[in-house]
């Protein structure tokens, strides 16, 4: 008889909802549970069992008790709170202690009040998975331990628990290098379209090895890709300006991620199998998701995955309104590589979903990027747009969470004016003497750079004849010097697609 993995010792149930505690048992047992003094009868079904509870509002200290009459599991320090589970890939795994002021916020960690569960990364389902999942842990208040919390997860948090004052539970179920089909079961995907596409490349990438071969070559592969790294750490250790081109010269191939197949982490659909489906169905107050780096690739396929994405989640977890908090990514570019404007196609199907699902919501985070470094250190403003969103959507707290965002456009004579929502009443400069990144368009495909000014909230822009579309920051990467008077950045739009 196991339970879930996270159901352990100090673990946060979210508040004020049905409450779902599941494991696996021999079919037909029959499992007793017992929760903060409500008991339950369930019946294993196909190896699997689970128990619904009344909710419960917020306390701590709770115990939790469930025998098959044979055996019997305890759980104590039982938390009832709010609970948020932080997916996505490298910027939302990136851990407090590789953080901006890490010193400083990994006191403020060990000092809060946030319970803290790391789904377990694993490449698939091996001994070493299922041990690895036996010793997860709740963990909090301990300095060394918050050292892996997600960065963006924890500002996140704290802001939560300092406004809701109350236990605030944070589920990491993240993994770098992840495109959203990693995350999403193989007969959903299949099921759009465009989705469609990634089984379709996945398929024909392992062909007709058998599980042996691809085995073989997933492990052949890490011992290349360790020594690669290596190599790579060589160089930038001498060039730090050094160019990518140059780091291929000297580390070799880029075979990232490596060969498909049963055993590569990456493969279609793997993250749902071995970690997203471990957790599912226990009850969440949301989501918050950082992720898309992976997929500007294809960046054509996002606005139908992170749709899909999002509403097959809300499935696993029983919730069909479940919120789902959005980080639309940053700028982000090398120096001397082409702009291939990928990532503002990203962005702009990020903040689509917001418009096309309800409870749905985008933080723009335009101006966290730098240059030359895809993981930026500084989450303290990431998390809080996440935070900002979180209080004024789901927990009705009004506070300033909206970026501006475009509205329309119109022409008279030479003149456009282009008009915003959610400017606070202003648009504003940080920097510079004009707002940087406006564009416009005769025919709809050419576009050209536009002298912008600020007219109070709206954009004025000049212009020859009759213009046919306007966009803002349709690049990966450039500076950002146009804000609301809220502080938070202009959202990169395109007004009509090409």
């Amino acid at each position: 008889m196991k339970l879930a993995a996270v159901f352990k010792d100090n673990m946060v149930l979210q508040r004020d909802k049905e409450i779902r505690i599941f494991g696996s048992c021999r079919s037909g047992d029959e499992i007793h549970i017992s929760l903060d003094g409500v008991s339950k009868t369930a019946e294993v079904i196909g190896n699997e069992f689970i128990t619904r509870f009344p909710p419960l509002s917020k306390r701590t200290g709770i115990e939790l008790y469930v025998t098959n009459g044979l055996e019997t599991i305890t759980r104590k320090n039982i938390a009832v709170g709010e609970v948020w589970l932080a997916g996505g890939q490298s910027n939302m795994e990136l851990a407090i202690s590789a953080a901006k002021d890490s010193e400083k916020y990994l006191t403020d960690a060990a000092n809060s009040r946030i319970r803290y569960y790391n789904v377990p990364r694993m490449e698939y389902k091996n001994d070493e998975f299922y041990k690895a999942e036996a010793t997860s842990e709740w963990t909090f208040g301990s300095y060394e331990k918050a050292k892996e919390w997600s960065a963006v997860a924890f500002h996140f948090g704290k802001m939560l628990e300092d406004e809701l004052d109350l236990v605030v539970g944070i589920i990491g179920c993240n993994f770098g290098g992840t495109s959203a089909s990693v995350w999403v079961d193989r007969k959903t995907l299949e099921q759009n379209e465009i989705t469609a596409l990634y089984v379709k490349d996945y398929d024909q990438k392992v062909g007709d090895k058998t599980p042996e071969q691809q085995i073989n070559d997933y492990e052949a592969y890490k011992i290349y890709h360790a020594e690669w790294n290596k190599k790579l750490g060589e160089f930038y250790a001498k060039n730090p300006k050094g160019s990518w081109e140059d780091a291929l010269d000297y580390a070799g191939e880029n075979r990232f991620p490596g060969p498909m197949g049963l055993t590569n982490p990456f493969r279609l659909s793997g993250l749902y199998d071995i970690m997203l489906s471990r957790i599912a169905p226990i009850a969440l107050r949301g989501i918050i998701y950082y992720q898309g780096e992976e997929d500007t690739s294809v960046c054509e396929r996002y606005d139908a995955v992170f749709n899909v994405l999002i509403n097959a989640w809300r499935g696993y977890f029983e919730d069909e309104n479940l919120p789902f908090i959005c980080v639309s990514l940053p700028m982000m570019g090398y120096t001397n590589a082409p702009d291939d404007k990928t990532w503002p196609v990203v962005r702009e199907a990020q903040q689509n979903a917001a418009k096309k699902n309800k409870n749905v919501y985008t933080a723009i985070a335009l101006d966290c990027g730098e240059l030359d470094n895809i993981h930026p250190t500084d989450k303290l403003p990431v998390g809080q747009r996440l935070a900002y969103l979180a209080l004024n959507k789901v927990y009705g707290i009004k506070c300033e969470s909206d970026a501006p965002e475009f509205d329309r456009f119109s022409q008279n004579g030479d003149t456009i004016t282009v008009s915003f929502k959610n400017t606070g009443g202003e648009l504003v400069l940080k920097f510079g003497e004009s707002p940087i990144g406006f564009e416009i368009s005769y025919d709809g495909k050419d576009y050209e750079p536009a002298s912008a000014e600020i007219d109070g909230d709206k954009i004025i822009i000049d212009c020859d004849k009759e213009v046919c579309a306007v966009r803002y920051q349709w690049v990966n990467y450039a500076d950002v010097n146009l804000f609301g008077k809220n502080g938070l950045p202009v959202a990169s739009f395109r007004s009509e697609r090409n």
